[in-house]
């Protein structure tokens, strides 16, 4: 008789419960803690995107991998390794969730933003200098932007429409995606989205809705029109051209769709990754 494949999880879960010395009859109870959900999700987001690159990506051309790194606070560690097979040559991709409850209209466009921060601020003097020597900016500028990424600590940032519609509700993490935001999403993608749709597959359809930008044009630089909202940034008169990458970059969902977004489909990816490695010397 064929095993049942979650067998072995259930094992391996109560093996990871024994050996943490976590109850396991309450291990639900747990993982729906509001303050634990997000790290859950936001992890298991990793594998998400890494399973999808597989499937749209050539296993002949392209290897995919989730490295297992407790990176140094000046290291930055990589969520997902694409790597392209002829060369060798690796692209490190970042992967987001979007900001939980950030549906807006904003400038008579639908938008969503990207929760896109350290999670190891940084506020050590000897560690921000050792950053800013990595960045090549002023010590000051690390710590004025103390969760801020910048460009060069990752290739490309992956996210998805999905988790703009959760939100926390009497300590409870929830889907909260309204008739009326469905409405605004199946007149700009009649391809993806339906009024029709059960409450199910509105949050599934969104969460399958990824997105994805090079970081270069998420930085704070005047090509790019994005203004740093930190304090000192604006006081110091650096903040059209700090270089950081803002914590909420914003995604206009017309723009998307009328092709003048940096975000681009995740079926694209593959062209990118290629015209970057390309350029690569």
């Amino acid at each position: 008789m064929e095993r049942n494949p979650y067998d072995k999880v259930l094992e391996q879960l109560k093996e990871y419960c024994d050996y943490y010395n976590i109850p396991l009859k309450h291990i639900f109870t747990i993982m729906s803690d509001v303050k634990v959900i997000p790290m859950i999700r936001g992890k298991g987001f990793e594998f998400i995107i890494s399973d999808m690159l597989k499937t749209i990506l050539s296993t002949d051309e392209w290897e995919v991998s989730n490295p297992n790194i407790n990176a140094q606070s000046e290291v930055h560690d990589v969520d997902v390794y694409v790597t392209r097979i002829k060369d060798k040559k690796q692209v490190r991709i970042e992967c987001k969730l979007s900001k939980k409850d950030s549906f807006r209209i904003n400038e008579n466009s639908p938008a969503i933003s990207v929760k896109c921060m350290r999670s190891r601020t940084l506020s050590d003097n000897e560690m921000a200098t050792r950053m800013a020597r990595r960045y090549g900016v002023d010590r000051q500028q690390v710590l004025a932007h103390a969760d801020n990424y910048r460009e060069g600590d990752f290739d490309f940032v992956v996210t998805s429409l999905g988790n703009a519609f959760w939100d926390t509700k009497e300590s409870m993490y929830v889907f909260a995606g309204s008739a009326e935001q469905l409405k605004i999403l199946a007149e700009l993608f009649p391809d993806r989205f339906s009024e029709k749709y059960s409450t199910d597959d509105f949050k599934k359809e969104t969460f399958g809705f990824l997105l994805f930008s090079h970081s270069k044009n998420l930085s704070v630089k005047p090509e790019n029109k994005i203004t740093c909202t930190r304090r000192k940034c604006i006081q110091s008169g650096n903040s059209e051209n700090c270089g950081f990458i803002p914590n909420y970059p914003l995604i206009h969902l017309k723009d998307l769709l009328e092709g003048n977004s940096s975000w681009k489909p995740i079926n694209e990816i593959e062209k990118a990754l290629n015209n970057f490695l390309d350029k690569r010397s």
